[in-house]
């Protein structure tokens, strides 16, 4: 009976031996092959220095120009109406219908609008235009002495005006991916005068709104046969006249009373009345951020102070 207890801890002392064994085993092998890769890592790195010493002793040799002359390979062309919405003669004026009627102005509105802000987006663009004016009209009502206003200063504005301001991240206008700011399109009081639409800088959306697919077509592939990579892109951009010419080469009818909406004058951004606008509505959760111009109704000239 005694025997019995010493036979099992002779075996529990030579097992955990056995055990020490094996563990020491596999950890020495780890540590060989950790040596034999290192070994192996330094004789690459040896060999590739001798290598590079090796032919940095070589005899230069002259190659032929056109081996060692890397030819410039040419930029396509990437047009600013396309890319360039934000700016601020690239938006739709609507000036005018606040201050005379033009039903020509507010059919060609509509029409941006509704490529812009669609019903499977959720918006209802005849709407939307309608607020912006009455809205638009009330405040001139309510503060006689105002000089400028923008889609910012509208009061109380719709859960769809917020939504169009706010826009979407991602916004693709020929994927119909999301829709842009209302802010990056829409422009109410400019400080220098120009006409609804600028011919040199307009987007592709308000080409087609103003001269269909078929018109904003054949501008832009006018523009992209002018350009030159070598050149850069000045004098790519078409104004007034050379789209006339284009349409009447191309035998396509465009409306004069459109045509009349057309102009080349482009006004410059005053960067010292530039201020930064945050919307925010917690119970629509909705957040709109964005750089504000503000600048001064027709006929009235600000003052320093009300500019900056």
């Amino acid at each position: 009976m005694q025997t019995l207890p010493l036979v099992l801890s002779t075996c529990l002392i030579l097992s955990l031996i056995l055990s020490n064994i094996l563990t020491f085993a596999l950890q020495q092998q780890y540590l060989d092959e950790r040596i034999l890769k290192q070994l192996t890592i330094q004789e690459q790195i040896h060999s590739k220095s001798i290598e590079i010493f090796l032919e940095s002793k070589e005899p230069k040799v002259n190659k032929p120009a056109e081996n060692t002359s890397k030819s410039k390979k040419k930029k396509g062309f990437h047009s600013r109406r396309i890319e360039q919405y934000f700016h601020i003669n690239s938006k739709l004026l609507i000036k005018e219908l606040f201050e005379k009627k033009s039903d020509d102005l507010k059919q060609l509105a509509l029409n941006y609008l509704t490529r812009l802000y669609p019903p499977s987006q959720g918006f209802d663009a005849v709407a939307l235009l309608d607020e912006i004016l009455e809205k638009g009209f009330h405040l001139l009502e309510d503060t006689p002495t105002l000089t400028s206003f923008d889609l910012y200063d509208l009061k109380n504005p719709s859960f769809q005006l917020k939504k169009a301001i706010e826009g979407t991240k991602g916004y693709v206008y020929k994927k119909s991916a999301g829709y842009p700011s209302l802010v990056d399109v829409i422009e109410i009081f400019p400080k220098n005068g120009r006409d609804p639409v600028c011919a040199s800088y307009a987007n592709i959306a308000l080409l087609e709104a103003l001269f269909g697919e078929e018109g904003a077509m054949l501008i832009m592939q006018e523009e992209s046969s002018r350009f030159d990579a070598e050149q850069g892109i000045k004098q790519v951009y078409l104004n007034k006249n050379e789209m006339i010419e284009l349409f009447q080469k191309e035998r396509l009818p465009v409306s004069t009373a459109l045509l009349n909406l057309l102009g080349d004058k482009r006004i410059q951004k005053d960067r010292s009345s530039k201020k930064q606008i945050v919307i925010l509505d917690p119970s629509q959760n909705l957040e709109a951020r964005g750089w504000l111009h503000k600048y001064p109704l027709k006929g009235m000239t600000p003052s320093k102070k009300t500019a900056s």
